[in-house]
């Protein structure tokens, strides 16, 4: 397995495998204390597929990466949705925090299963400022942990990097509010440079065209990484 990297420098790098794949997109610089949006796309630049799950999409080059992505991080962040859908379990690389408008964590294997992952790995709960008061109660699992919005920029001021892995609604809120300051994207299908599926996944995140500071090509899928979002951001 050869992994084509174009970006920032062009090079061509052996790997042994899909965990050789994994080993070497660890060593992919990232910059400190960011917080990274995980995305993969389609040809399209669709983000899920016909069930309305990104595994519709995804494959073994796109999990790799991500993979690579969450051993680095300190908060793997996503949505109450997305964690339903993908049917989220505790993570042995770092906490879950999850994020929900309306304060329904239920039916997601990492907030109520008790063999969905090790129970000293935690999930935190974001309690919305009109949310539900009684989160504390309605989810008393020992692994869980409720905070309020507030709190979730001071976790992550003081993170070495945090992977955000949520759906296109949220994402963009994320984005225009700050906390998320780079994307990782990842277009399967394809067999040159997808210029036309980054620019429409980049659109519907609310980003002008920017310049990758990372693009890599394994076989049919491309990883790209942009930095400085907010400089990328759409007039209004």
């Amino acid at each position: 397995m050869i992994l084509l990297q174009y970006l920032p420098e062009q090079q061509a790098i052996l790997c042994d495998g899909l965990p050789g794949l994994r080993k070497a997109l660890q060593q992919v610089p990232i910059t400190r204390g960011a917080t990274m949006l995980n995305l993969v796309v389609d040809r399209r630049g669709r983000t899920v597929g016909n069930t309305g799950s990104s595994r519709d999409i995804s494959n073994e080059i796109d999990y790799q990466s991500l993979m690579a992505l969450r051993r680095h991080a300190d908060y793997i962040l996503t949505s109450a949705k997305t964690a339903r859908v993908e049917k989220y379990r505790r993570s042995r690389m770092a906490p879950l925090v999850l994020m929900s408008e309306s304060g329904n964590f239920d039916d997601i294997p990492a907030v109520v299963d008790w063999e969905a992952g090790p129970h000293d790995s935690l999930v935190y709960l974001v309690r919305e400022q009109d949310g539900p008061r009684d989160l504390n109660i309605r989810y008393s699992q020992p692994w869980v942990r409720v905070i309020e919005f507030s709190e979730v920029g001071k976790m992550f001021s003081s993170a070495n990097f945090v992977v955000a892995e949520t759906g296109l609604y949220l994402s963009k809120i994320l984005i225009s509010s700050g906390l998320i300051q780079e994307i990782a994207i990842s277009v399967v299908g394809v067999r040159s440079v997808p210029n036309r599926a980054v620019r429409r996944a980049l659109r519907l995140l609310g980003l002008d065209d920017a310049t990758p500071a990372y693009m890599a090509r394994v076989d049919n899928t491309f990883l790209v990484r942009f930095r400085d979002l907010k400089l990328h951001a759409l007039k209004d």
